[in-house]
């Protein structure tokens, strides 16, 4: 730790699992596990927990393979790779880093894999390949210490296992990816990692890693270490005994990780007054939070008319729709239907899924493009494009599009519904400065255009059916209601409702109790009131119905 920096951090035990990553996936199960009976699991590691997310089926090595690809790197140059990382225990994993150890066909370690996840359900996975200009010896592995000195010559040891080349592998990258919210995303890392298959204090594999946090003006600003403490422990030879003793000793590790952290970060902000930086939106590499219910429905609609436009198109267009939460992701191709015109290749990748709640905010797809990503900073881009000079293209008005009118058979109900929507949409905020915490913003503007529906409101009108377009009104008018009474956050539209019935039971029931004490004349209005209350509930459920 450097002597400029000052820096608090828990000492922590974790349980890792060591679990090889180099069978045939179509042989291997996708999920490891230290198990009970046939059905219940205790520690677990599951393939779709690693990597991109989901694509449970491939298995670890399956996509690590795909991973490798996406990195131009071929899956044959490393055929053995282990993963070590903290399991789930009875389905439950918050896992801050994993280590992918990946070998030649010598089994040399010759480069690794640092899956780094931070506390706001996203995701980095670091490539590195060997640094060769620098060994480290390691005769400093007994008791976990750590020597940075130039070795000599690699030490012998009585593993027969133990391949021959070096033991240990150094890399250094840029930081790209927000990890803590008292750090820029700014420097760079430094990793000094040892090889648990030559290790020379035991006859099993030993971990040993270190990462040093560096400014940007390469100043050493924090040092954390992960080695082992204990002997590993091969679940296929251990008692029911030793498995008890293991379940005792760890199942609290896991569930207690995030505690210990909101722990030291309060520490940090109240009793050492550190800045505080605001979470950037995740790069190209990264991969983003899931997307909440909202967010999940308002893709499906984006896709839809995304698809609409593409078709549609009076120039001829390739599209791959590239959905966020993934490396190696899953991605659809729309095509210009009609011409046999060579069409225009263009890659949309959505990076964050806030992008669709923020997509519906702007009155045009054009302004919406231009704030997320033409004009954003690189720390508040929700998306990423291969051919910007194409956007206009694709996002120009189609004239199947109804011109901000309902369909008569949807009613006048649904012509005010929709005016509502027009009326309570604004364009969103900009995302708060990553790079100027403390900087609070000095001005703002009000955009008084009379703004009619969105393109992609008047696609949903024409194109999709009656039910859709409900789906669709309801939660956008949830997420501009969210904006004027709930700070932006949908979730406390559902605490208010839950607060406003509890408070119409409560003053029904207290208008009725008691009712004898009050004579004929008054118990009959207390029994009025309280009915009329309770049944107000009915009509709160008419109003919200309305939406």
């Amino acid at each position: 730790m450097s002597n400029d920096t000052q820096t608090y951090l828990p000492k922590e035990e974790l349980i890792f699992l060591f679990v090889s990553a180099s069978g045939d996936p179509a042989k291997s199960d996708t999920t490891h596990r230290i198990r009970v009976g046939k059905n219940f699991t205790w520690f677990s590691v599951k393939a779709e927990d690693y990597l991109s997310r989901g694509n449970a089926a491939q298995g670890l090595k399956g996509k690590l393979h795909a991973f490798l690809h996406d990195q131009g790197i071929s899956s044959n140059k490393y055929p053995y790779a282990y993963l070590v990382t903290a399991p789930r225990f009875c389905g439950y994993q918050f896992n801050p880093v994993s280590f992918w150890y990946l070998y030649d066909s010598n089994k040399r370690l010759q480069g690794m894999i640092l899956e780094v996840n931070n506390t706001f359900d996203e995701r980095r996975p670091y490539y590195l390949e060997r640094n060769n200009e620098t060994e480290v010896s390691d005769h400093g592995l007994a008791n976990g210490h750590v020597h940075k000195e130039p070795a000599q010559k690699p030490i012998s040891r009585d593993c027969k296992a133990a391949p021959e080349g070096p033991i240990s592998f150094r890399a250094t990258w840029a930081k790209d990816f927000h990890v803590s919210p008292f750090n820029s995303r700014k420097g760079s890392y430094d990793l000094l990692a040892f090889d648990p298959l030559r290790s020379s204090v035991a006859e099993d594999c030993q971990v040993n890693n270190t990462i040093t946090l560096k400014s940007s003006k390469d100043h050493e600003k924090l040092e954390a270490r992960v080695f082992s403490t204990e002997a590993a422990i091969d679940p296929s030879q251990s008692t029911s005994r030793d498995t008890a003793r293991l379940i005792v000793a760890w199942w609290w590790v896991g569930f207690m990780t995030f505690p210990r952290i909101v722990k030291e970060a309060g520490k940090l902000f109240f009793r050492e007054k550190l800045s505080v930086w605001y979470r950037p939106e995740v790069r190209e590499r990264s991969i983003g939070r899931h997307e909440d219910a909202t967010e999940r429905i308002l893709e499906l609609y984006f896709r839809q008319y995304l698809r609409h436009q593409v078709e549609t198109s009076a120039t001829p267009l390739t599209v791959d729709y590239v959905m966020p939460s993934n490396v190696s992701a899953a991605t659809e191709t729309f095509r210009t239907v009609g011409t046999s015109d060579p069409p225009q290749h263009l890659t949309i990748k959505i990076s964050s899924p806030i992008f669709y709640s923020r997509f519906v905010r702007y009155a045009h797809p054009m302004e919406a493009v231009s704030a997320e990503y033409l004009c954003a900073r690189e720390d508040s881009k929700t998306l990423w494009t291969s051919d910007p000079t194409l956007l206009p293209v694709l996002f120009e008005r189609r004239s199947s599009h109804k011109e901000s009118t309902v369909a008569p058979s949807h009613g006048v109900a649904d012509h005010w519904r929709w005016s509502i929507i027009r009326y309570l949409r604004r364009t969103p905020s900009p995302p708060q400065d990553n790079q100027n915490p403390s900087k609070a913003p000095t001005q703002s503007c009000e955009d008084i255009r009379l703004l009619p529906l969105a393109p992609i409101d008047e696609f949903v009108i024409g194109q999709c059916s009656y039910e859709e377009s409900r789906d669709y009104r309801r939660n956008v008018m949830k997420l501009f209601l969210a904006d004027y009474l709930a700070f932006g956050i949908p979730a406390m539209l559902h605490a208010y409702d839950l607060v406003l019935r509890c408070v119409l039971v409560y003053l029904g029931v207290a208008g009725v109790a008691g009712v004898r004490h009050w004579g004929l004349a008054g118990g009959l209005v207390r029994i009025a009131w309280g009915l009329g209350v309770c049944n107000g509930m009915h009509g709160w459920a008419l109003l919200k119905s309305f939406a």
